[in-house]
């Protein structure tokens, strides 16, 4: 818990403490979590890819059982096996990041979080923006605890990494982007996850432009303007 809470929860800044610290709280958020900070483990550490492969597999036993009902929970935990990659890209197989963040945008979609509409009334709408633009634009480059070390990434960057087609358009969705007040802790994690997503914005479109059939010509120059104004507008911290 204290790996992903001191070192990577200003990347997924959807999981508190209490939600896994406090009695009655979900084992399957638990092990989730625990996961993730196991893959902050140095990879030479004894049996550190083995100890985080166990905890993956209880984790999608539980998800395989619907051992959990709370389907936010749930998509919580997808979106933490995101981070998953056991194996390099070209080998064909269902666990790794490109079926995580797939299985959790489908589930994302599923209960609405791609409607501005579904969110009135809600009182976590703040987490649930943060979920969909975690979904939708965030990278993450730490790497899994196995010697076949990869990036993982969120759909658009996967996207772009992998040459594959995005899963989700901008025009799929209405979420307004994310303020300051969707944030717990206001400052520097919450400027970082803001700053990563315009970012990744740009990168997913990048992703169309590379996949569109006999797409020869580089991309406009409204791209490259995009990215110098990105830069131009990182914080100093």
């Amino acid at each position: 818990f204290d790996a992903f809470f001191d070192n990577l929860n200003y990347c997924f800044p959807i999981v508190t403490r209490p939600e896994v610290e406090t009695q009655g709280s979900s084992i399957l958020l638990q092990h989730a979590v625990c996961l993730a900070g196991s893959l902050l483990r140095h990879p030479n550490l004894p049996d550190s890819f083995a100890k985080a492969q166990a905890i993956y597999e209880k984790v999608k036993v539980l998800i395989c059982i619907n051992y959990e009902q709370d389907m936010l929970v749930v998509l919580k935990t997808l979106c933490l096996l995101t981070l998953w990659s056991p194996a390099p890209s070209h080998v064909v197989c269902l666990d790794g990041p490109w079926h995580a963040t797939g299985s959790a945008i489908r589930l994302a979609v599923q209960m609405g979080l791609h409607k501005r509409s579904t969110y009135d009334g809600k009182p976590d709408q703040s987490c649930r923006r943060r979920i969909w633009w975690l979904l939708y634009v965030r990278f993450v480059s730490h790497a899994s605890a196995s010697s076949a070390n990869r990036f993982q990434s969120s759909d658009c960057v996967q996207a772009l990494i992998y040459g594959r087609i995005p899963v989700l358009s901008p025009r799929d969705f209405d979420v307004p982007r994310l303020t300051e007040a969707d944030f717990n802790d206001a400052g520097v994690p919450a400027t970082h996850f803001a700053t990563d997503i315009s970012l990744s914005c740009i990168m997913g479109e990048l992703a169309l432009h590379n996949t569109r059939r006999n797409a020869v010509q580089p991309p406009g120059t409204h791209v490259v303007q995009q990215l110098c104004d990105w830069r131009s507008q990182l914080p100093t911290q």
